[in-house]
């Protein structure tokens, strides 16, 4: 028994009349409204492209297309320039710099005006950096000479002396370091300054560096501390070793957290980083401010890092996280130099991004028409009747005898 088809296709031969052919001309148009409206719903969502931004009077790229923060930096003496903006080149950044008299003009788009202060924060005092962790300075000397108050000895006054002990993952010697605390930045910095007047010294190549930690929802202490750590001066690594930066969650504490990729350099650098000081901590400093210290257990050799925001209001965890993920993605400026002065800048594209979006959608849908035309005019594909197939009935009829069929199936082999 033969079965005939819907839809055959014909040669150059075909006696087929014309009027049993299918038109090429309706399915085009179909095939290029559905491709258009494709396009523009994805375009929704994903960037279009500068090229087409252009065609419509609008610009491609930079703060003129996607707002941001332009500023004047004067940088620190014995800046190469030139060698500058090839980084910024090599590692396809966002900022734009060129030279602005004795300053330098540093252009960072993709920055909203609620994370533009935070922005021109992190770029003059450094957007991210790691530096290893100095144990065992003598801070004794600050309880010695009344600059500081034994903690461990049960004194509750400010600033105070307090030890912070860690034993390895994998078993090592114990490690023991001293550090200051107090609710207050100031009167830390303003002990040290006294100490250095009394003739204290840090150990050498080293800098004070300070860690806010904001207590927990629920913890018994409900201010925020302030703890000294002392810093190799030595930049060990900084966000220009960093060639991509996201947002994320940590999956176990749900806390806001940067995930950061070191390009190769940058992960062989950190691989032997955290090699060479397996067992003790390494500072992750941004904007001058140590973020954490996580004690190295092991050699991280992957090219991957992960940076938590501390705190305890999510929003403003978020925002911290999102900041830095904006300044790490555009580029982050050599510590030393200074800004001057720095504006956020609005878009100026309007209207042009949207008729690019439409341009695009519709430059796609008639190429996907043109393709449906070409391929349904060569390939003449024709429409026939299907015939019922004899002795079958009607429709309905032949769904009941199936499922009749199926049933009497079901009760023999019960």
């Amino acid at each position: 028994m033969t079965i005939p088809t819907a839809v055959a296709t014909g040669g150059a031969g075909s006696s087929a009349p014309d009027d049993d052919r299918v038109r090429p001309r309706p399915i085009a148009i179909g095939a290029g409204v559905i491709a258009a409206l494709v396009v523009f719903v994805a375009y929704l969502n994903v960037e279009v492209p500068g090229r087409a931004v252009r065609l419509f009077g609008g610009a491609a790229g930079g703060v003129a297309r996607y707002g941001g923060v332009e500023l004047r930096w004067v940088p620190p003496a014995g800046l190469d320039l030139a060698q500058l903006q090839d980084k910024f080149a090599h590692h396809d950044l966002g900022a734009e710099l060129r030279r602005d008299g004795d300053a330098i003009h540093v252009a960072i788009p993709r920055v909203t005006q609620a994370q533009a202060p935070e922005v021109v924060m992190l770029v003059e005092n450094g957007a991210l950096e790691f530096h290893e962790v100095v144990e065992g300075a003598d801070l004794k000397w600050f309880v010695d000479h009344g600059l500081a108050f034994d903690q461990i000895r049960g004194e509750e006054r400010e600033p105070a002396f307090d030890v912070d002990q860690w034993r390895p993952e994998d078993g090592g010697k114990q490690h023991t370091d001293f550090f200051l605390r107090a609710h207050s930045r100031q009167l830390l910095e303003a002990a040290f300054a006294e100490a250095e007047q009394g003739g204290w010294q840090p150990p050498p190549h080293t800098v004070i560096g300070y860690e806010r930690i904001i207590p927990l929802p629920g913890a018994k202490e409900r201010r925020e501390v302030w703890r000294t750590y002392v810093l190799r001066d030595e930049v060990s690594l900084d966000g220009m070793a960093i060639a991509h930066a996201e947002g994320s969650y940590d999956p176990n504490t749900n806390r806001p957290v940067v995930m950061v990729e070191f390009d190769r350099a940058g992960a062989e650098a950190f691989g032997e980083l955290t090699s060479r000081i397996t067992g003790h901590k390494l500072a992750i400093v941004v904007g001058g401010v140590v973020r954490s210290a996580p004690v190295i257990n092991s050699p991280i050799r992957g090219g991957r890092a992960q940076i938590t925001m501390s705190g305890s209001d999510l929003q403003h965890m978020e925002h911290e996280r999102d900041v830095l993920v904006a300044t790490l993605r555009s580029g982050t400026l050599p510590i030393g130099g200074h800004v001057l002065d720095w504006k956020f800048v609005a878009s100026t594209n309007g209207i042009s991004e949207q008729l690019a979006r439409i341009g695009v959608a519709v430059g796609g849908g008639l190429a996907v028409a043109l393709v449906a035309f070409l391929l349904v005019a060569l390939t003449r594909p024709q429409r026939r009747r299907v015939d019922p197939v004899a002795g079958t009935g009607k429709r309905w009829r032949r769904v009941l005898w199936t499922l009749g069929s199926r049933s009497r199936a079901s009760s023999a082999s019960a």
